[in-house]
């Protein structure tokens, strides 16, 4: 009789084992690498724009630094207090 409580015990904590390495299939309660690998991807092509943004201001170069826009963006200033818009 009293290998029946021990082996109960065994056999609750391997199913919750089995559970846990269900949900760590499904993606629940592990950390999303490929998330986080995304992440990091999309940061540094955020980091490497603001770069080339500032090399080809600096530079003076219009045309690197209009290709750095998307086709249809809009830009607008204010001089001396009229609102400008160039697309």
């Amino acid at each position: 009789m009293k290998r029946h409580p021990s082996i109960s015990i065994w056999l609750a904590a391997g199913f919750v084992i089995v559970a846990w390495a269900r949900l760590g299939e499904l993606g629940i309660g592990t950390r999303n690498v490929q998330a986080a690998d995304s992440f990091e991807a999309a940061r540094q092509q955020i980091l490497d724009l603001i770069s080339r943004y500032s090399y080809t201001w600096d530079g003076k170069n219009a045309e690197a630094f209009s290709a750095l826009f998307q086709d249809n963006a809009t830009m607008s200033t204010y001089s001396a207090g009229t609102l400008s818009s160039t697309t």
